[in-house]
């Protein structure tokens, strides 16, 4: 049978296959950055070094963000208390992670400013709340959580009182149903 000969666009006269001039520089400085015998002869630059430690490091922690980022309330605040506050509405956000409430709620005779935070905009977009649900000016009533720090002003939000006596939950999910489901 005869010898066949590879004449065409990826092989070159002599039939071996040609590289892909527009590349070849990039995978030969790969190759020689990258290996192991460069990197302990000790060629590769320290700059160089440092920008690939640095690129290995923050491609590693980046799926970490999210997880960081997701938390329970019950890492601020203690769930195993209520509380109730009355205040009047300086500012109100329906945004992400959380709903809030800004609040100016008297203490005889001083006022004192409070934060209320509640669920997720998407998951109280679904239920049915809006934008303009609480405006400023409202005097509302918050039911919820009390910080861990006692010091602190802050609310975690369950159910909200509007104006015209209207209460409405406020948060992702009902606490209590979770505490029916476990074992005694």
């Amino acid at each position: 049978m005869p010898s066949r000969s590879r004449v065409g666009p990826s092989h070159g006269r002599d039939g071996r296959q040609r590289s892909n001039r527009k590349f070849r520089w990039l995978r030969g400085a790969a190759r020689r950055i990258l290996s192991p015998r460069c990197i302990k002869r000790g060629t590769l630059g320290e700059s160089m070094r440092a920008k690939l430690a640095l690129l290995l490091l923050t491609t590693g922690l980046v799926p970490l963000a999210n997880v960081a980022a997701h938390h329970s309330p019950a890492m601020l605040y203690d769930l195993t208390k209520e509380i109730t506050v009355t205040g009047v509405v300086t500012e109100f956000q329906l945004g992400n992670p959380h709903m809030r409430i800004y609040l100016d709620v008297d203490n005889n005779g001083t006022t004192e400013k409070w934060l209320a935070e509640g669920g997720s905009r998407t998951q109280l977009m679904r239920v049915g709340w809006t934008e303009d649900e609480v405006k400023p000016g409202d005097k509302v009533t918050v039911r919820g959580h009390p910080p861990r720090d006692a010091t602190r002003h802050l609310i975690h939000m369950e159910y909200l009182t509007l104006p015209d006596g209207t209460e409405q939950f406020a948060e992702d999910i009902r606490y209590e149903q979770f505490q029916r489901r476990r074992p005694q």
